[in-house]
């Protein structure tokens, strides 16, 4: 129930997209990801999952006052790590966990631990049998993950069979969860959206949207993060066999793109099919927006501005790093919008 509790806050939080092959409903597996927002990280996995699942936690957070209740009450299932001082002999089973180890803000894949691979392996082991066990990869793209209203793109990946791995792991423990865990990393490199830097991701979105427009139909069914994902590998391979033209295309492009900027146009713009019909359409829904929509709007930002101020105001005292910001936003928003409506409640006579 508690966790179904944080779906529906998800779900109003962010526009949520899933995409690739379904999460399998029966039989042992582990769901791995990568891990670029904090505690929301978790709840998208387990949304995904549409499957009871535990999550693991690194220890140390169930020794944190909310955020530990939160996780117990979750079902999640902590991992004693030797860096913390731990025996690690003391972790036990576990179906979803994100292999980089951290939480982070870096536009690429982390170098994985090889946690998830020991684990699928060793159960495989302790069963005395093969039982199946499959690890699947999830990629989660954020368009702007600290910004409510925002869209999520969670694709999960082929399966990836943890039996042919087995006979490797009785030889060479070490050994055969190092290649488990490439096999993971590449599994992951699949569904995800990785940049050498930030700053390239909105000339790669421009490069998207030029030629989203003009390209195939067997293209356009593909969704968008999966097309910027081939144009990112593009650009990877240019970089390596002909940096001086992949350097001369970003400079053409951010040309370009100033100056759609200064004229005031986007992309869909350029070849759009305007006619009487179309305009009067425009006219009319924009009309009933202002008129109607614009005064509910208007109405509802003043009810909700004391919550939203107070968890603003939190957000700036706790000045959290930005992987985190979003969970930030989520707990204060469960916690003083609820609040603010009571308080309305037993004010109102």
């Amino acid at each position: 129930m508690f966790l179904r509790f944080f779906f529906r806050v998800l779900d109003l939080f962010y526009r949520r997209t899933q995409i690739g092959h379904p999460v399998p409903k029966t039989g042992p597996l582990i769901l791995v990801a990568n891990h670029p927002n904090g505690l929301v990280d978790p709840v998208v996995l387990a949304r995904v999952a549409a499957r009871p699942v535990k999550m693991l936690a690194k220890e140390p957070i169930f020794r944190m006052p909310l955020i530990g209740w939160m996780a117990r009450k979750s079902g999640a299932i902590p991992v004693y790590r030797a860096q913390d001082g731990h025996d690690t002999s003391a972790n036990a089973g576990a179906v979803l966990l994100f292999p980089e180890g951290i939480s982070h803000n870096q536009p690429n894949l982390q170098k994985l631990k090889t946690g998830a691979a020991r684990m699928a392996l060793g159960a495989e082991a302790l069963a005395g049998i093969p039982m199946g066990t499959k690890i699947i990869p999830v990629g989660i793209v954020y368009r702007n993950k600290a910004k409510f209203g925002s869209s999520i793109a969670v694709e999960v990946g082929e399966a990836i069979e943890v039996e042919p791995f087995n006979e490797a792991w009785k030889q060479n423990q070490r050994e055969a969860a190092q290649a488990l865990t490439n096999e993971i990393a590449a599994g992951l490199s699949k569904v995800m959206l990785e940049l050498e830097r930030w700053d390239d991701l909105p000339l790669l979105q421009f490069a998207g949207d030029v030629l989203g427009e003009n390209s195939s139909s067997e293209k356009q069914d593909r969704h968008r993060i999966q097309r910027l994902r081939d144009l990112a590998n593009f650009g990877k391979e240019q970089a390596e066999s002909n940096p001086a033209e992949l350097k001369r295309l970003r400079r053409r492009l951010k040309e370009f793109s100033n100056r759609l900027d200064r004229l005031g146009f986007k992309v869909r713009d350029l070849d759009a099919d305007y006619n009487f019909s179309k305009v009067v359409v425009f006219v009319a829904v924009n009309l009933v927006a202002i008129l109607i929509g614009l005064p509910i709007a208007i109405i509802g930002a003043v009810f909700w501005f004391t919550p939203w101020a107070v968890s603003t105001l939190v957000l700036k005292l706790i000045d959290p790093d930005h992987d985190i910001v979003a969970t930030i936003k989520v707990l204060a928003a469960c916690l003083f919008f609820p609040l603010w409506l009571g308080a309305v409640f037993f004010m109102t006579p």
